[in-house]
């Protein structure tokens, strides 16, 4: 019996011995196709940071060559993966950095049904939605921009009320976002009583992240247009001094447009009969614009016919006339005028008809011809 007992004690260990090599091949095995599978990951991964570094670094083309090689290898992974949705984002980046504003839409659209599926990324799907809502409105779709807001809100309460799942500080940062955008929606529909309300209420949140200087530079510029369109136009000055304040300090100068804040401070300096700081202010709106892009958009030529304005206020006909003829021949230019620029033509050739027959009728008037400033 001992001998018996020895005998299978000893094949015990044998087997064990065999099943614990047998075990550790498997695992090998194992490893080794998981690193199989996981390496075009790896490589997806590394390919979408790179195209991300080169966006950061303004390399858009380099960045555009490299997310079009990658489109092929988009195959190996499923639709609803989180990378589809990365490249998906890139690209809408790539796109709206080439001013291609309609098909970064498009992009942002299928990252955000993408991240929206996987459900359990709040940074990625907070990001997408406020990128895409802002582009959405800055394109004048308000209806779908006030749309994807609410569900944006909706999506990001749901994280916040995952208890312990999530960071609520990094969902509340993409909420105070979308409720600024809302507010400024507000104020576009002349809703001033309720986009008031809207920012009292981001106000305490906007405190409590004290380095959060975006959002409260956002806050102040959006709070001075609201002043400034209930002709509280001191309380404007103050918000909108502010706002230039902190975009100039926390270098926000690519994030936030400078120069709808200097037009506005250009406005109420006109209002408040400084001309000549008007005049400063209107240029420096101008050349903001010009820096983001060649191309000339309707807030320039509303610009320019305000210059027009400030420089007849100062009886400088001349300079009057060359900044109402600039936007009237600019505009004439263009084959399919759009709503606002209809009537942008329209008040510049009612203002220059109106300055043509005061520098006519004025006696003290130096020029007797239009000429360029």
């Amino acid at each position: 019996m001992e001998k018996f007992h020895i005998r299978k004690t000893f094949k015990q260990k044998v087997a064990l011995t065999f099943l614990c090599i047998g075990y550790v091949f498997l695992i090998s095995v194992s490893c080794n196709n998981s690193n199989k599978k996981d390496r075009p990951r790896a490589e997806f991964e590394d390919i979408l940071n790179q195209a991300a570094q080169s966006t950061m670094n303004g390399n858009i083309n380099e960045a555009e060559r490299i997310l079009s090689r990658s489109k092929m290898k988009m195959r190996q992974f499923e639709k609803s993966d989180n990378l589809i949705g990365q490249w998906h984002f890139q690209q809408a980046v790539v796109n709206y950095r080439n001013r291609l504003y309609e098909q970064a839409a498009n992009e942002f659209a299928e990252a955000l049904v993408v991240f929206r599926s996987n459900g359990t990324d709040p940074e990625s799907i907070g990001s997408t939605y406020v990128r895409y809502t802002s582009l959405l409105f800055m394109l004048g779709d308000v209806r779908k921009t006030k749309r994807f807001i609410g569900k944006g809100l909706a999506d990001l309460d749901g994280f916040c009320n995952a208890e312990g799942k999530y960071n609520k500080d990094d969902v509340l940062k993409f909420r105070v976002r979308l409720l600024l955008l809302e507010a400024e929606v507000l104020i576009y529909e002349d809703h001033l009583d309720e986009a008031d309300a809207l920012l009292q209420k981001i106000l305490p949140i906007l405190l409590s992240f004290p380095d959060e200087k975006y959002e409260l530079a956002r806050f102040c510029s959006l709070s001075g247009s609201l002043n400034f369109q209930r002709g509280r136009f001191l309380d404007a000055k103050i918000y909108l001094t502010k706002a230039l304040e902190l975009v100039k300090q926390n270098k926000l100068e690519q994030h936030i447009e400078v120069g709808n804040i200097l037009f506005r401070l250009g406005r109420i300096s006109y209002r408040l009969k400084k001309f000549d700081r008007a005049i400063k202010y209107f240029q420096n709106s101008i050349a903001d614009w010009r820096s983001r892009s060649p191309q000339v958009n309707d807030l320039e030529y509303q610009t320019k016919i305000w210059l027009g304005h400030t420089y007849f206020k100062k009886h400088n006909y001349s300079k009057a006339n060359f900044y109402y003829q600039s936007v009237i021949d600019a505009l004439k230019a263009h084959s399919n005028l759009s709503q606002e620029q209809m009537e942008l033509l329209k008040l510049a050739t009612k203002a220059i008809k109106i300055e043509l027959k005061d520098w006519r009728n004025s006696e003290n008037s130096p020029d007797t011809h239009p000429k360029t400033p």
